[in-house]
């Protein structure tokens, strides 16, 4: 695996990594069909303040504190990366989409909204736990490489979202 680059393959494993990929090809019809600017962001996992528990990657971080915080024990699998972005960087980088909508040279592009840091699982669930100002933590269980099927990295390469949107994150 490696870096997601927004102009690599795309090879969707699950129905939400499809039906974001259709989106993507909704907006670049529009584009050719309809002569509707568009710029696609490909967002990597946004967190910050408020963010409630929520299924898969986007929730966990209170997933690890609500976990820790109740004394119960998290499974983490060992260095599966992911890519974490400040909300409000999010929230930047729509702002300079919009803002950049009138440019020839982003529209119809792709451009990757991450950190560009691929972040360890087991490192962030420890992170979490010792910050959580629980005297003793309940124990996390490392899932070792060999009990998964591959090791996952989930993280953006922001080139491209840099050079054209002239956006990169500040957190």
């Amino acid at each position: 695996h490696g870096p997601l680059r927004e102009d690599g393959p795309t090879v969707p494993t699950t129905v939400y990594g499809w039906s974001k990929l259709a989106a993507e090809g909704w907006a670049t019809m529009y584009q050719r069909l309809y002569d509707v600017p568009t710029v696609t962001l490909r967002l990597f996992t946004a967190y910050g303040p408020g963010q409630r528990m929520g299924g898969g990657a986007s929730g966990v971080l209170p997933i690890f504190a609500e976990r820790t915080l109740s004394g119960q024990p998290l499974t983490v699998h060992q260095r599966h990366l992911r890519d974490f972005v400040w909300i409000e960087d999010t929230a930047a980088a729509f702002v300079r989409a919009a803002e950049q909508l009138g440019n020839a040279r982003v529209q119809g592009r792709i451009y990757n909204i991450g950190s560009g840091v691929g972040t360890a699982l087991d490192e962030l669930a420890h992170l979490v736990q010792r910050h959580s100002g629980v005297a003793d933590p309940p124990p996390i269980a490392l899932l070792a490489a060999g009990e998964l099927e591959r090791r996952e990295e989930v993280y953006a390469t922001l080139d491209r979202t840099r050079d054209e949107l002239g956006w990169s994150p500040t957190m």
